[in-house]
């Protein structure tokens, strides 16, 4: 005869409990959350550098052209176009890496390197026409002191046919001078216009990133939503089984 006190319902799984973390093993070292939050604190901060240094150039490229113009102001511009490109390349790197660490953590690090990814391309997409607007003005636009220079030497051509021997030959070396110059500020043009951010490239890889981030994010949401389906199941089967055994022994009390 059953009795009731015997009865003991199987634990099929509730919903009031912890859903299981649903995640992917895979080889190497055991995920570690504290030095992926590091990281990935460490890139959002780089991230917000650039964003300082485009807006300081947004400030300075102003200037280019007008009297507070200066040798000083144009090399500050590229030595910050350069920390930018050093910048976006090393934040480029470390959001490959940071995949990968996340690729041992839960959805809820990948939704976040996601969102770092997208907050990356947003930036860079901005940084890129104000680099180039650097370029051109600078290549526009000559500095005073060698607007001078140049236009010592047209006064000097000016009076050519009264010159003497000796004259002509500090014209010579004048306009050697100055095809030197232009030659030298043409090459450091070309310099500066290499530390333009390649966003072609840049997108092309992150967006490679993003779209494999994506496929994992769709299938631990997948992998989520069958715990939720399976639970719901189990707890369907649970009432089944627990009005089935409440009904059996409430017969065997009645006939006992």
């Amino acid at each position: 005869m059953d009795r009731m006190s015997g009865f003991v319902p199987t634990n099929y799984g509730s919903t009031a409990e912890r859903v299981p973390e649903v995640g992917f093993s895979g080889g190497g070292s055991i995920y570690d959350q504290k030095e992926a939050d590091a990281l990935a604190e460490n890139v959002s901060k780089i991230i917000y550098s650039i964003n300082t240094e485009r807006m300081s150039l947004e400030k300075s490229v102003k200037f280019i052209g007008t009297p507070k113009d200066s040798q000083e102001l144009r090399e500050k511009m590229q030595n910050t176009l350069v920390s930018i490109n050093d910048k976006v390349k090393r934040v480029t790197l470390d959001i490959k890496l940071l995949k990968e660490k996340m690729r041992k953590g839960g959805w809820q690090q990948k939704l976040q390197i996601q969102k770092i990814t997208e907050t990356f391309q947003e930036s860079i997409q901005m940084c890129k026409p104000v680099e180039e607007l650097v370029v051109a003005k600078m290549r526009c636009h000559m500095l005073l002191s060698e607007l001078a220079i140049l236009e010592q030497n047209q006064e000097r051509f000016s009076d050519s046919d009264q010159l003497t021997t000796s004259e002509m030959r500090q014209v010579t070396e004048a306009i050697e001078f100055e095809t030197g110059l232009l030659k030298e500020r043409e090459e450091k043009m070309a310099k500066i216009a290499n530390t333009i951010i390649d966003i072609n490239q840049i997108m092309k890889e992150l967006g490679a990133q993003v779209h494999n981030q994506g496929e994992d994010i769709d299938r631990i949401e997948n992998a989520i939503e069958d715990v939720h389906v399976h639970v719901t199941a189990a707890n369907e089967e649970l009432e089944k089984a627990s009005t089935y055994q409440l009904t059996k022994a409430c017969r065997s009390i009645r006939h006992s």
